[in-house]
């Protein structure tokens, strides 16, 4: 007998002509039973090989299970084999050989994942799966299958009923073992927070994202905080993200046209286009569901004739149904996923690009973009990039669909779909031209928000200057008239323009089902029954999808272009030339010490600050060794300041070369000075010396302001160090240069901040020829001709040209440029000094009683603290009284905290910090919250809308019911002989939907939106222009621009559509509700409990989305404060060639961000999953009501069956 002939009873099939329920057994026992066997051989075998390059980790355990399902399914082979299933060599012999096989190999692999790998194993997870469903099937043919003059005799049935249930058993032991992750000790993340449960997930946890409720759980417990959320997986760290798509920039800028989204795309291309494989599937699926439901009708329509089809049919419609509808959300929130991850890369990318190209812009750079726009690439421009690859798919995904939907239309409808397919084609031109008005607009609107957030910035830059002179009402109306002249007035031609994209999408669904109705009712001369209509309708509802989501997606792409387009500008702008400066180590090429060569080398070297401009130094020649002290003097404008640029490498290169040997340490005329501590500004960085520090702050004369203070150097200083006076930022400035331990110092007049007495005491302790940095390369930028004595090497600037040089006596007897500076100012820095000294003094004695006299009235301080104002020479006495000036502002902020008595006199290092941390509410949105946001839209424009909404979905529901009764009447041969009278009732409902859908658009974009966005802005920027002083002491800048940039973006844009996606969704749910119910009443029953899951759904998943909602907001601010910072002080950084510690904290912040963004992400997935299996239970429900009905002899209308079936899978 050949191998290949059947050997029992029965043909190949796959279905039993006398079963017709069943499948053949041949097939069962051949291919059915074949599927995992070759699953797990092309599946383990690569598994299997990775496995074992790798190292054990554990012995294994847990295969008893195993062992018994491989004696189970031999003995059932056997018993089969002894009872004339397959007594003859055949195909099913040798699938049954082939199955022991695989079993024995599945023990293999099993073994050697356990000694090799903590997690579960997803290829044998999956084979476990198939195993169980392929045994599964055989045994529902042997309980519940054919009878026994198919399967053999009833005494062998029971013994191979028996082993299959055993192997069964055993089997679903083995797949429940596997399930569970095998324990290998606490496993931490990133920073030692607790590791991604992603990690850990086996294939059905992430298909599930069953590994997000831990975290749901916790956040239902109590309110979420940062310590709370998991760490971020390797791949999703900023650092790393930063470097993939740098690397893939750096080859984009190699090529002559180089395209940022072609960089992303290599970059962050591959899980995107793995998506679009599962968008692909999710499309697919979706449309299987109108061909079974053209089936169900069938079906249901067949019991009004006198050849109903058998019941089973109808049973096994509903579970695929039901399966498709599971299949078609676990893959679609797997697109979902995969495409907000790739989001949040792209963010994450762009804003560690642009963070680092800050550092590296050039002078010419900065002046064309202003902060206002750095920030704004940063905060909206990325963000815009962000949200559009969620829905980019859409893009061919809809092209798709309309192809697949057209082809079914076209199996259904004939040739009448061609009607449909010309108003699609008529909408095209119209389309394309709003999209091009929409690409204008957006244009025009971010640079709007470009000038609002510059003029912010500007005005919380001088905001101390604003309210010196009450000068908050004119700022007030600056930026009201930008926002509301400019900004919302484009915000109101987006709303219309909005409106009418609305229109034209909501209508053209529908246009194109009318006039195919018309042609295949009036035309084509058929009539419009129950199998027809409703699989139209659900293929029309497919098709409204993509044309919805079309005019969203071309605003989000237009929006993402140009925000593409200002990234990909400000990324490929000027740098600072790396050749500007040649910096050297210390020890030359050859290893050999290099002290006897000079530290810093100029030659001919010319600069300008902007390239292809006048040079503002020519022809400057210096050359200093490692232990010298290079003065540069000038008048105002001589390019001193100029030429520590220079030396910086701030500046464009003309010609010759400036060659620098060690590190650098540089004092800017105006220090820059971080919010932070008073340590880590002088720190910055480098490691903690308790001896070095106290010698470098006694120095620098801030060991009196430290022992004033209530935190010590710990105390937290504000933004910019608005709470220091000059003398103490250029103070703490000369400490980090100093504390540094550089080999060459620049100095670029920093003393001019101090007295002449502090001045003095510095220059002979740091500067001078016995300070600290006696033995270190000094040049030195000075107004301060008394120090000129004590400079070995003086040189004289003019015009950026060096008119004399050489040492202080050398200079004088030539009775020159130096000389004539040195008579005119020395005389009269004399005079000045004297009467600087008695004026001052008196002002200051003044100003600090008055001090004195507040700080003891508000905060009760002890009298002992007052400045003590003995008989001590007249410059001692002016430093004490400046310097416990200075202190007492740097303490007001603290101050005003109300310490008690016993505070002052025992302070604690936690009362010391200034800046507030950002509050955050915790619970559910309060009522309040609500209701204001409704006050600023407008109440009556709130109810017009729902209003409106409710209005639309009656019409959508009354277009749906008149529908029904056209089917059933044409099904009874009534509608047949007036079909326009049909027609023109469903396009007065159509129309009447379509224009009910731009009204609550108009309402909602154009009023609501824009009056709450007017009203919302000008109340948060009156209340910060009316705050006091403390406020913006304590409250980082980059914490407000956050407000005034992505929050008030959010307002603007994202809540009005989130309002309407929400409204809209609420609606058609209670629409889906009423009509499946009255379609199919008994379905009342899944209805009841089903709501209580829901609700209790909602509450357990909104009580965590709140928090993570909240902390992603909260953790956004650092980003933009530590942006707004580095901003600042990019030349200090820079000459302290501390950029890349600066990136790791801004990769630090963004992480943090990412920590808490991403399990929002990943929690809303985990909503949707549950809510849409819920969905799928309703169409199981509906369909499986529907043929119990029939069973029942229940009199069933085709008509509301297909209305509830279409109702329910929309």
């Amino acid at each position: 007998m050949s191998i290949w002939q059947c050997q029992a009873k029965g043909t190949w099939g796959p279905f039993d002509p006398e079963c017709p329920a069943d499948f053949t057994p041949c097939f069962e026992d051949t291919f059915i039973r074949l599927i995992p066997a070759v699953f797990l051989l092309l599946a383990g075998l690569p598994r299997l090989a990775r496995l074992a390059r790798q190292e054990s980790i554990r012995h294994p355990v847990g295969v008893v299970a195993l062992i018994a399902v491989s004696i189970a399914s031999l003995l059932h082979d056997r018993q089969g084999s002894k009872h004339g299933f397959f007594h003859h060599v055949g195909l099913e012999f040798l699938a049954a050989i082939v199955e022991i096989v695989t079993l024995v190999f599945a023990l293999v692999l099993t073994v050697v994942e356990n000694k090799k790998n903590y997690l579960s194993s997803n290829v044998l997870l999956v084979y476990w799966l198939l195993f169980i469903c392929s045994s599964a099937v055989k045994l529902r043919t042997l309980t519940f299958g054919c009878p026994l003059s198919i399967l053999g005799e009833k005494r062998d049935l029971q013994i191979t009923t028996g082993l299959l249930v055993g192997k069964i058993t055993d089997a679903l032991l083995v797949f429940i073992l596997e399930c569970f992750r095998k324990d290998a000790g606490v496993q931490l993340g990133d920073d030692s927070f607790e590791k991604c449960p992603e990690d850990d997930a086996n294939i059905f946890s992430i298909a599930s994202f069953h590994w997000v409720t831990g975290l749901m759980r916790k956040g239902y417990a109590k309110p979420l905080t940062m310590d709370d959320l998991w760490g971020l997986r390797k791949e999703d760290q900023s650092k790393n993200v930063s470097n993939t798509f740098a690397a893939a920039w750096e080859n984009e800028l190699k090529k002559k046209h180089p395209s940022l989204l072609k960089a992303l795309a290599e970059a962050f291309g591959k899980p995107f286009y793995i998506a679009g494989v599962w968008k692909m599937a999710n499309d697919i699926l979706g449309f299987m569901q109108p061909v079974l439901l053209r089936e169900m009708l069938r079906f249901v329509m067949s019991y009004k004739t006198d050849d109903p089809q058998p019941l089973y049919r109808g049973y096994t419609i509903a579970v695929l149904m039901f399966i498709c509808s599971l299949a078609q959300t676990t893959v679609l929130h797997q697109y979902f996923h995969l495409c907000f991850r790739t989001g949040m890369h792209i963010r994450a990318g762009l804003v560690t690009a642009i963070y680092q190209k800050s550092l590296r812009l050039s002078n010419s750079a900065r002046q064309e973009f202003t902060v206002g726009e750095i920030v704004n690439h940063m905060s909206i421009d990325a963000q815009r990039v962000q949200d559009l690859v969620s829905y980019l798919h859409v893009v061919w995904s809809g092209l798709f669909q309309i192809g697949i939907a057209l082809y079914l239309l076209f199996d259904t409808m004939s040739w009448a779909i061609f009607a449909g397919v010309a108003i699609m084609i008529l909408t095209i031109p119209l389309n394309a031209r709003l999209s091009v008005f929409m690409k204008n607009f957006q244009q025009q609107q971010m640079k709007n928000k470009d000038t609002r957030i510059k003029l912010m910035n500007e005005i919380l830059n001088g905001i101390r200057v604003i309210k010196l002179y009450a000068w908050e009402g004119t700022f007030l109306q600056k930026v009201l008239t930008v926002r509301n002249d400019h900004e919302l007035a484009t915000m109101k031609k987006i709303g219309y323009l909005s409106a009418v994209q609305s229109f034209t999408w909501a209508c053209t669904p529908f246009m194109v089902s009318l006039a195919t109705f018309t042609v295949y009712a009036m035309v084509l001369k058929k009539p419009m029954t129950t199998d027809i209509v409703f699989p139209s309708i659900s293929l029309f509802n497919l098709l409204q999808f993509p044309l919805a989501m079309f005019p969203s997606v071309i605003s989000s792409s237009i929006e993402a272009y140009v925000a593409l387009g200002r990234v990909y500008k400000f990324l490929t702008s000027a740098e600072v030339d790396p050749n500007a400066v040649i910096v050297e180590n210390r020890r030359s090429s050859s290893g050999q010490d290099a002290s006897d060569k000079y530290s810093l080398l100029v030659t001919d070297a010319s600069y300008s600050w902007y390239k292809d401009a006048e040079p503002v130094i020519s022809n400057i020649n210096i050359a200093i060794k490692k232990d010298c002290l290079l003065s540069v003097i000038g008048r105002v404008g001589s390019g001193k300041s100029s030429l520590i640029a220079a030396l910086c490498g701030d500046l464009e290169r003309v010609s010759g070369e400036v060659r620098i040997r060690g590190s650098v340490a540089f004092v800017p005329q105006q220090a820059w000075i971080m919010n932070d501590t008073l340590r880590a500004n002088i720190l910055f960085g480098n490691r903690y010396d308790p001896h070095f520090y106290q010698k470098t702050i006694e120095a620098c004369c801030l060991q009196q302001d430290f022992d004033m203070l209530l935190g010590g150097d710990m105390t937290e200083i504000g933004e910019r160090g608005i709470n220091l006076s000059g003398g103490q930022k250029a103070r703490i400035s000369l400490a980090r240069a100093v504390y540094a331990r550089a080999d060459i110092y620049l100095f670029d007049d920093p003393l001019s901040a101090v007295d002449a007495h502090v001045g003095k005491t510095i220059f002979d302790k740091v500067v001078g020829p016995k300070g600290m940095l006696a033995g270190k390369t000094r040049v030195f930028v000075t107004h301060q001709i008394q120090y000129l004595s004590q400079s070995p090497q003086i040189m004289m600037l003019r015009d950026g040209k060096v008119v004399e040089q050489g040492n202080f006596q050398e200079l004088m007897k030539k009775k020159a440029e130096v000389y004539q500076l040195v008579s005119e100012f020395g005389r009269d820095a004399d005079q000045a000094d004297e009467v600087a000294l008695e004026d001052d003094s008196a002002s200051l004695v003044e100003q600090d009683i008055h001090l004195e006299e507040d700080v003891v009235e508000r905060d009760a301080f002890p009298a002992e603290e007052s400045p003590l104002l003995s008989s001590t020479p007249r410059a001692a006495r002016r430093d004490s009284i400046r310097s416990s000036t200075s202190v007492r502002t740097l303490r007001r902020p603290s101050v005003a905290s109300a310490l008690s008595r016993t505070a002052a006199k025992a302070p604690e290092p936690k009362n010391s910090a200034l800046m507030s941390e950002e509050q955050m509410k915790q619970g559910s949105v309060s009522r309040s919250v609500y209701l204001a946001y409704a006050k600023a839209c407008s109440y009556s424009a709130v109810i017009a809308y729902l209003l409106s909404m409710v209005l639309s979905q009656s019409a959508s529901i009354s277009t749906s019911l008149w529908l029904t009764h056209w089917s059933s009447d044409n099904d009874s041969g009534k509608g047949t002989n007036n079909p326009m009278y049909y027609i023109g009732v469903y396009a007065l409902l159509g129309f009447s939907y379509s224009l009910l859908t731009v009204f609550q658009s108009i309402i909602l974009q154009v009023y609501c939106g824009i009056r709450s966005a007017r009203v919302l802005h000008q109340d948060m920027l009156h209340s910060v222009l009316r705050s006091p002083m403390s406020f913006f002491d304590t409250t980082p800048m980059g914490r407000i621009l956050n407000r005034f940039s992505k929050d008030q973006s959010t307002i603007d844009e994202v809540l009005p559509r989130s309002f309407s996606g929400y409204s809209r969704t609420l609606f058609q749910v209670i629409s889906v509700l009423v009509v499946v119910t009255m379609s199919t009443p008994s379905f009342i029953i899944i209805i009841l409990p089903f709501s209580f899951v829901y609700l209790w759904l909602q509450r357990y998943f909104l009580s965590t989305s709140r928090e993570i909602r909240r902390l992603d907001s909260v953790s956004r601010s650092p980003v933009f404060a530590h942006f707004q910072e580095t901003l600042g002080g990019i030349s200090t950084i820079s000459a302290y060639r501390q950029q890349q510690r600066f990136i790791d904290g801004n990769e630090h912040r963004l992480d943090q961000n990412l920590r808490a963004f991403y399990p929002g992400i990943a929690g809303n997935r985990w909503l949707a999953f549950r809510l849409e299996c819920l969905s799928s239970v309703i169409i199981f429900g509906s369909a499986f009501l529907s043929v119990v009905s029939l069973a029942r002899h229940v009199a069933v209308d085709p008509g509301l069956v297909g209305l509830s079936l279409s109702y329910a899978l929309n």
